[in-house]
């Protein structure tokens, strides 16, 4: 459980944040329709938003490339991008939830 617990900070903070300005509705976490932006979903009035969280031990700073080219690697030969993994993922939960 110790590599979730970052996770469970961040979602128990924006489901707070939700319950306490009245938007909060329902919540869906390691939602295999969701893609990639998976681990938490926040429905709001009229809108649904959705999270990937990632952590690491110590503090770095990620370059841009990180985010925008395809994997390499013997494992992730062939992956797709973060932000094409992420975009791909929002566009599932568009198709799910049109009406937010």
């Amino acid at each position: 459980m110790i590599g979730y617990v970052p996770q469970y900070k961040v979602a128990a903070d924006l489901i707070y944040s939700a319950l306490v300005d009245g938007t909060f509705e329902w919540i869906k976490i390691a939602d295999p329709e969701a893609g990639r932006v998976d681990d938490i979903q926040i429905a709001k009035q009229g809108r649904l938003d959705a999270f990937q969280v990632k952590w690491g031990k110590t503090t770095q700073n990620v370059p841009f490339r990180f985010l925008t080219r395809e994997e390499k690697g013997k494992k992730r030969q062939g992956k797709p991008s973060l932000m094409h993994q992420l975009a791909e993922g929002w566009q599932r939960l568009v198709r799910l939830h049109p009406d937010r």
